[in-house]
């Protein structure tokens, strides 16, 4: 996930906003050994400017707000 997100950084620096879903399942991502990735990689996308941390419905506002369908 993390090289994922590096390289979509990286494109999105050049001028072509990028999306990074990452799904989770509780039975996975709660085991500790696991969920310590999930903490690192969460701390190293803080630390890039400009990343958007949100929700489906965010994404959504989003669109609508910026891009309204034209009817």
């Amino acid at each position: 996930m993390r090289d994922a997100f590096d390289l979509l950084y990286a494109e999105g620096v050049e001028g072509s906003p990028k999306l990074l879903s990452i799904g989770l399942h509780d039975r996975l991502i709660g085991r500790p050994g696991r969920a310590g990735g999930l903490i690192k990689l969460l701390q190293h996308m803080k630390g890039s400017n400009g990343v958007w941390f949100c929700r489906g419905i965010d994404i959504a506002q989003h669109w609508k707000a910026h891009f309204p369908p034209n009817i």
